[in-house]
């Protein structure tokens, strides 16, 4: 199963393994059980500005010819979502997904699902 995604997306994933098999680690080792559900995880290669709503924009742009992929996911009761981890040097960071960017996102049937690593500090640390 992960390899129709790939096909589909033109992508090889990151990370994937298929339903029933045995679990492992990253570097292959066994763990306990199977899996219990089909994942494939696949990389962006992120820009240097840091512009986050415009790489989501650009991304969602060039993964909308793909719709009817996302589409056969969510009607077989699976789900598709950018993962997107952030790590930030200062205390206050911010931007705005505008509501546009949230409308396409949601039509792909694509969820933003955020990880926020901050700053070890409090507000008092940044004045």
């Amino acid at each position: 199963m992960p390899e129709f995604f790939s096909s589909s997306l033109g992508r090889d994933p990151r990370y994937s393994w298929t339903v029933g098999q045995p679990r492992v680690t990253r570097k292959g080792a066994p763990l306990p059980g199977i899996y219990k559900e089909t994942y494939c995880s696949y990389s962006f290669d992120v820009p240097e500005d840091d512009d986050l709503p415009r790489f989501l924009d650009e991304t969602l742009t060039d993964l909308a010819q793909h719709k009817g992929l996302f589409d056969k996911i969510q009607e077989s009761g699976g789900k598709a979502g950018f993962f997107i981890g952030l790590f930030t040097g200062a205390f206050n960071t911010g931007f705005v997904l505008s509501a546009d960017l949230q409308r396409r996102s949601a039509a792909l049937g694509l969820s933003l699902d955020f990880d926020i690593y901050g700053y070890g500090g409090s507000s008092d640390d940044a004045a």
